[in-house]
């Protein structure tokens, strides 16, 4: 029953998936990403001469075009090789030609993959005869995700924020992305320091200087969090003054948990003749 609801589950997913690459220019190669519900490819190409012919011609087309320096060509040639495991070292030598941070983070997929696929081979196989060491291409992933990261892709600095194994590369990227106003990545990294995770022992310190980090660059709606940490003493010294005025500038900013913690304090206050 388990084996029947996961093979659903799987089939549910890449079929909602396909809707997203319908128009993508190599969609009879392309893979949907059921997660993120994007094109897998994310080709930025109008190589309309080459994509109106037969794969085959259509290869020789873009090989030219590559050859003479045509880096749209070089990426469209890594994303036709990419899903076709004979030649993903093809894939990887045009996305290196390439050169930028997509083209780094889809090498990075490459070496992913392959652990996904080693997975996947284990589970549906017991005799299955291992391809690819799983901790060797994870390392490969994450170095090229990191490259891409450090060229500005931010799809490989939210990969690496959320997904890495090394709690240091995840601050790091997280931090970078607070840089751009993007607040998501740091705030849960400082809950998986809270709580703990396979990769993170439980730090309340830590967690406290990360909420505080996030709130200290801007996020908004962060203080409500750091309002109530202050309030109630979770992970510091209390400090109910601090905590109030954090609490009250998030409910004016029309968060409605600060407005409602601040209603329900306000009738424990009257309740208790304060």
């Amino acid at each position: 029953m388990n084996k029947l609801l996961f093979l659903l589950t799987i089939l549910s997913f890449f079929f909602t998936g396909q809707a997203y690459c319908k128009d993508c220019p190599v969609a009879e190669h392309c893979v949907p990403n059921p997660y993120d519900r994007v094109c897998s490819c994310t080709v930025e190409i109008n190589e309309t001469e080459c994509i109106k012919l037969e794969m085959n011609e259509k290869i020789k087309c873009l090989e030219n075009k590559a050859e003479k320096g045509d880096t749209e060509a070089m990426f469209f040639l890594g994303s036709i090789y990419k899903y076709d495991f004979e030649n993903e070292k093809k894939a990887i030598e045009w996305f290196k030609k390439v050169g930028d941070g997509r083209s780094f983070f889809e090498i990075g997929g490459i070496h992913y993959d392959r652990t996904a696929r080693e997975r996947m081979g284990w589970l549906t196989n017991p005799q299955y005869k291992p391809i690819y060491d799983t901790k060797t291409e994870l390392i490969k992933c994450y170095k090229w995700y990191d490259k891409a990261a450090q060229l500005g892709y931010e799809r490989a600095m939210e990969y690496l924020s959320t997904s890495a194994d090394s709690p240091s590369l995840r601050e790091k990227w997280s931090i970078e992305l607070a840089k751009k106003g993007k607040y998501f990545e740091l705030f849960l990294l400082a809950g998986d320091y809270e709580r703990g995770t396979r990769t993170i022992k439980p730090n309340p310190q830590k967690a406290f200087q990360l909420y505080k980090k996030a709130v200290d660059m801007g996020d908004l709606k962060g203080k409500i969090f750091l309002g109530e940490i202050y309030f109630y003493g979770k992970m510091t010294s209390p400090d109910v003054q601090k905590g109030l005025k954090l609490i009250k500038e998030s409910a004016d900013l029309g968060n409605d948990r600060a407005i409602i913690f601040l209603q329900e304090l306000k009738d424990v206050v009257q309740k208790l003749n304060l």
